[in-house]
């Protein structure tokens, strides 16, 4: 097959997906949106920038700036099939020149974005209609999306899934801690982002009691501290954590996630809403204890009482528990029993496979 994908530079979720397709014999091509950056080299991809536009710089412009170019590129590409990532970005559904089109529905697509923005309901119910098909990364977000899904289109939930080549059990453990010198000092690691939805509030607010009893604890943050929040830059104040804290910015997805993983003592990850948490799935790959957010997305997936511990979102006192019972080895999730049950249910290969199928019957 001739595939393009639609996406932001740099997205990690679509470069396994590119991944998978060109391991598998297709011509593929990353098409990105401009000013996020130079999307990085994608072996055996061709990359292509799509071309500045002064409607960009206008909200939600950039979701519909770039029609004619994409019905230029994809006629000219003579695509069998036109990939775009995000139900924000479905008008290009209807430029495209493709064999087939396909939309791949984010959880927070259809989970919360539309109650905060309810214009997107109709323009949702206007533009999925031009897909051949649509994917969804969970069962919850397939529930929601049914509101807005036209009859006759296949409506399959696929996850991103986890490379196991890169994120396994195997991944030598010690580089981060030599890089930035922690020795033996107990990690908590949070490697989602610091946006407000991912409610570093709570983690912050749990780190004083974790120092009662291990004071030189550790906690490793993705992103920039000018990212936080001004209540969590207070609480940075307030509760004395800059010894505690670092913030890393920008961490390499494929290169140095998995090294940051593997010196974690435990992963945390509080969103206040999600779907299905990629990074949660690459700790648990890795054998890596992992405490989330009591949300409907992991009833779907895991037992909580097994593979992984719940905390509710905003109860940072439980969750200062939580963090404590494994550091102290006295509670811990079955983390062999995790991995098994990633690599059955959440593996890239597995799971572009069903892309991939679902695509070329579609074609067929």
């Amino acid at each position: 097959m001739r595939i393009g994908f639609l996406h932001h530079p740099n997205d990690p979720y679509t470069e396994v997906r590119i991944k998978y397709f060109v391991n598998a014999g297709h011509q593929v091509w990353s098409i990105v949106f401009p000013g996020y950056g130079r999307q990085k080299d994608l072996p055996g991809a061709t990359v292509i920038t799509l071309s500045p536009h002064w409607l960009n710089k206008v909200p939600f412009g950039r979701r519909l700036s770039h029609a004619k170019e994409i019905g230029r590129l994809t006629a000219d590409l003579n695509l069998d099939a036109f990939y775009v990532i995000s139900a924000l970005n479905s008008y290009y559904l209807k430029a495209s020149n493709a064999k087939r089109s396909f939309l791949e529905i984010q959880g927070s697509d259809v989970i919360y974005t539309p109650e905060k923005m309810p214009l997107l309901k109709p323009f949702y119910r206007k533009y999925w209609k031009y897909a051949a098909g649509i994917t969804q990364d969970s069962e919850q977000a397939k529930r929601k999306a049914l509101d807005y899904m036209p009859a006759g289109v296949e409506n399959k939930t696929i996850e991103i899934g986890v490379d196991f080549s890169l994120f396994n059990p195997t991944i030598e453990k010690g580089t981060i801690r030599t890089e930035l010198q922690l020795g033996d000092r107990p990690i908590v690691f949070h490697s989602r982002g610091i946006k407000p939805i991912y409610n570093l509030e709570t983690i912050l607010r749990s780190i004083p009691a974790v120092k009662k009893d291990f004071p030189n604890v550790c906690y490793l943050f993705c992103g920039e501290e000018s990212q936080l929040s001004d209540e969590g830059k207070d609480l940075l104040e307030k509760l004395k954590l800059r010894e505690t804290v670092t913030f890393l910015g920008w961490v390499d997805h494929d290169g140095e996630m998995p090294y940051y993983i593997a010196d974690a003592d435990v992963s945390v990850s509080m969103p206040l809403t999600d779907s299905s948490p990629f990074s949660v799935y690459e700790a648990m790959a890795m054998k890596t204890p992992v405490i989330v957010s009591d949300l409907p997305w992991l009833y779907d997936k895991f037992d909580p009482e097994v593979h992984l511990i719940k905390v509710e979102a905003t109860d940072h006192q439980k969750l200062a528990m939580a963090i404590l019972g494994i550091l102290a080895k006295d509670r811990s999730p079955d983390v062999d029993r995790a991995y098994d049950q990633v690599f059955q249910n959440i593996n890239m290969e597995k799971e572009n496979k069903k892309l991939e199928t679902m695509i070329s019957s579609t074609l067929k």
